[in-house]
This record gives C-alpha cells, structure tokens and sequence, in this order.
C-alpha cells in the first residue's frame, strides 16, 4: 500500500511529529505549489488607472463622456456622464 518504509512509520507517529515529518520529505503530496507574489496597493492603483483610461475612451467614442475634470497631474479623470 505504502511505497517505502518511511510511510508506514508515519502512521505510527503522533500527529505533530507526523506533520513535522511530513515537512521534511520531497515527495509531500500536501505541499503548495509556487508561492505567488503579493500584489501591492500600488499594482492595484496602476490596474485601475488603465481601466478608467480605457473606460474614458470608449466614452468618447460613443458620446456618452459629457466632462473630463482632473483634480491633480496625473490623476485618474472623474467623469460626469450624460445619464
């Protein structure tokens, strides 16, 4: 049932000393894969400002963008839309 021998004394260890052992082999079916990396509020920040620009265009394409005030350099727009 078991591959080697190392499984079989698993099972017969206390539950912290199997986790701890659990830890130590290569071949740990429970182990996470890729450690992702976090995102940043700056990311998220830089996500939203293409999405607003890409949103501005697309208004004016369809005339729905009555007025585009920009309250710093470099802000994002806020728009008064038609509706």
């Amino acid at each position: 049932m078991f591959a080697d021998e190392q499984a079989i004394d698993r099972l017969k260890m206390c539950d912290n000393c199997r986790v701890f052992a659990m830890t130590k082999i290569r071949d740990n079916p429970m182990a996470f894969g890729s450690i992702t990396v976090s995102q940043t509020t700056e990311y998220y920040l830089r996500e939203r400002d293409k999405l607003c620009r890409k949103a501005a265009k697309d208004m004016m394409k369809k005339g729905t963008l009555l007025k585009i005030k920009s309250t710093r350099p470099h802000s994002i727009p806020t728009f008064k839309s038609s509706y």
